[in-house]
């Protein structure tokens, strides 16, 4: 019987932030991402995991704004949710935003026009059927509140 320590590798963190598994039978088929919420990447969907609060809200939020701007084609495709938990399409990532494109997205969904708004960081964003689309759309002022701010 082999030890655990000999199936995955721990420290596996790649470029993005991502914790990518070790293990011999997972192997490049999903990674986990973590903050307030565990993320894990399959090959054609991710599923988002609350580990507190603000991450139910954000999975809760998200599902509001689906419901109200899937339309737009504007936001990552939502499969479901339940309890805070999002399933949605995996996307492609990509490394950089444009600048008119998030104010493009605030003017469309007023409740991203707020000032601690994270829409300017490309992890939030991603190409699904050719088109640049927000991945993570469940922050709005009221939770972007939650957070600690940091100072440089």
């Amino acid at each position: 019987m082999r030890r655990l320590d000999e199936y995955y590798v721990f420290n596996n963190w790649d470029k993005r932030g991502s914790f990518r598994i070790g293990c011999p039978f997972l192997k490049n088929i999903m990674r986990i991402k973590i903050s307030t919420r565990v993320v894990f990447l399959f090959k054609n969907f991710v599923i988002k995991i609350p580990i507190d609060y603000r991450g139910y809200l954000q999975g809760k939020n998200e599902r509001q704004t689906w419901d109200n701007y899937k339309q737009s084609g504007k936001l990552c495709p939502m499969i479901w949710e339940i309890f805070g938990i999002v399933c949605q399409n995996r996307c492609i990532p990509i490394d950089k935003i444009n600048a008119n494109k998030v104010k493009e997205i605030k003017k469309l969904i007023p409740t991203f026009d707020f000032d601690n708004c994270d829409l300017y960081n490309p992890d939030n964003w991603g190409t699904y059927n050719k088109k640049e689309v927000l991945l993570d759309y469940g922050v709005n002022e009221q939770i972007s509140k939650m957070y600690k701010c940091k100072t440089y």
